[in-house]
């Protein structure tokens, strides 16, 4: 299914996503052939019984055979006949037609992973339970921008397993195109895993409470009142300072001389699910307007907030990129 692709022997990623697609791959043909099997042993059980009704109905009378060899009934019903013929073809022709759309989604998301070739791989391979699940679910992945969402949970998990667990697998298999869009949306709005929830300022930036509804019927947030994101100071260089990630390179840094003061923000939290996908999908810019809105109104508390670079876990607090 997948000998078209030309694959570098030299990537250690290319080669592990090429052997945990082929699994997958693999899976999701042998649930196929499963499920013909059980059609092929059911259609024989019908068979024999209906060769014992056809027999019964030959000696009452009730049918007779038509000069094609065929059954039908003494009025004579070849118009039934013909239609079941053309049924079972168009039957035929819409499993055929389906499995080569799928087989045609897989060859898409794997074309599209092996994009996010990397040099960083885990050598720990993929949970067999969690390849099974992702290509019974990705082989009906068809619009364009769901594949791109799909490719790079794969190639992430192909780095490094455990990037997607099987319950955000469950909530991606029913995520709409139109519940993906609303995430990317919120995503340039995120304070780390947490979402700022003045509504007057997230309908400025074009979030409404109807979004947030549905992000949380998505299982993307939790919409929950009474979540906040808290700040807890810690003394460093004779300053009470505390900080959050807001993304990969960039930390908020939240300054107050009251060394027993704490910053809370009231806030919609994001799922496991929706920290997952935000993590897989590709690096976004924060929105520092949205940010400095949604502090304005604790800045005459006594509070500081600065903007500053992180490595890793690491905050570089002297090196202050901006400052509210």
């Amino acid at each position: 299914m997948l000998d078209n692709f030309t694959i570098n022997l030299d990537s250690k990623f290319l080669r592990k996503l090429l052997s945990t697609s082929a699994q997958g791959v693999g899976a999701v043909a042998g649930a196929w052939l499963k499920r013909r099997d059980a059609i092929a042993s059911a259609d024989a059980k019908r068979i024999e019984a209906q060769g014992e009704r056809d027999a019964n109905d030959i000696l009452s009378g009730k049918k007779v055979l038509s000069k094609n060899g065929e059954l039908i009934e003494a009025e004579s019903k070849e118009i039934t006949v013909v239609r079941e013929i053309i049924e079972a073809d168009e039957v035929t022709a819409r499993l055929i037609y389906q499995e080569s759309k799928r087989q045609s989604n897989i060859r898409s998301i794997f074309d599209k992973a092996s994009h996010f070739d990397s040099a960083d791989v885990s050598d720990v391979d993929v949970d067999p339970d969690w390849i099974a699940k992702f290509f019974t679910y990705a082989q009906d992945v068809s619009n364009d921008e769901m594949q791109d969402m799909w490719a790079k949970i794969l190639a992430d998990e192909v780095k490094m397993p455990g990037s997607c667990s099987l319950r955000t697998l469950e909530i991606l298999k029913v995520l709409t195109k139109n519940e993906a869009q609303l995430f990317e949306k919120i995503r340039p709005l995120l304070l780390g895993d947490f979402l700022p929830n003045d509504d007057k300022i997230l309908s400025k930036y074009g979030v409404s409470l109807t979004d947030i509804i549905k992000l949380d019927e998505a299982g993307l947030i939790n919409s929950g009142f009474g979540r906040a994101k808290i700040f807890r100071n810690s003394r460093i260089n004779q300053e009470y300072l505390a900080t959050a990630k807001i993304d990969a390179e960039l930390a908020l840094v939240v300054q107050h001389k009251n060394a027993n003061s704490e910053f809370a923000i009231q806030s919609y939290a994001l799922t496991k699910a929706g920290l997952e996908i935000d993590n897989c999908l590709p690096k976004i810019n924060r929105d520092i307007n949205f940010l400095e809105d949604a502090l304005r109104q604790h800045m005459d508390q006594g509070y500081d907030f600065l903007l500053a670079p992180c490595d890793g876990n690491v905050v570089l607090i002297n090196n202050i990129v901006k400052k509210f």
